[in-house]
């Protein structure tokens, strides 16, 4: 008799992001992230309509990104495009273990 096992992962939760992410909401944005990554499972963080984003935003993604691997999950940015892409880019967040998805054209 042949057994199979699965892994069910939880399924992922979808935050949309807009306007300006900058050091003035970064202690809003790091208590919303936090609280949604310490379920485990993947939280995705759609960055489409963000215009603009600085070092606050960024810092406060890295430490989210740690904090859901300690609980097991991922944090992805998903759609970034322009000069919020350009930065995502040049800030290597891949390096900090975050998942960066850019935009198909």
């Amino acid at each position: 008799m042949t057994t199979a096992a699965a892994t069910i992962a939880p399924p992922s939760v979808v935050a949309r992001a807009s306007g300006v992410l900058d050091s003035d909401i970064a202690d809003r944005l790091a208590g919303e992230l936090l609280a949604l990554t310490s379920s485990g499972g993947e939280v995705v963080v759609d960055l489409a309509r963000v215009r603009l984003i600085d070092s606050g935003a960024l810092s406060v993604f890295v430490v989210a990104a740690k904090h859901a691997r300690a609980h097991g999950g991922r944090l992805v940015l998903r759609h970034p495009s322009g000069v919020v892409a350009d930065v995502l880019r040049v800030a290597s967040l891949s390096d900090r273990g975050l998942s960066l998805e850019l935009a198909e054209d």
